[in-house]
């Protein structure tokens, strides 16, 4: 009995061990997918402004069209 009690113990052991592992791995992911979504976010930001600036000329000549 007392065997099947240490091993139950080794189990829980290891499960904690796995899930505190796990929990920090998603941690670190958090932080990285967070820090690419702000660059990503940034990045579509400034696009939109660079394109109407290098587009400006082209509705000045059309317009009548808007």
């Amino acid at each position: 009995m007392e065997s099947i009690i240490n091993k139950l113990t080794e189990i829980e052991s290891a499960a904690s061990a796995i899930a505190e592992h796990a929990e920090l791995q998603k941690s670190g992911l958090d932080k990285e997918y967070e820090e690419k979504r702000k660059q990503f976010d940034l990045e579509l930001e400034q696009k939109p402004r660079l394109s109407f600036r290098r587009s400006g000329n082209l509705w000045k000549q059309i317009p009548s069209l808007f």
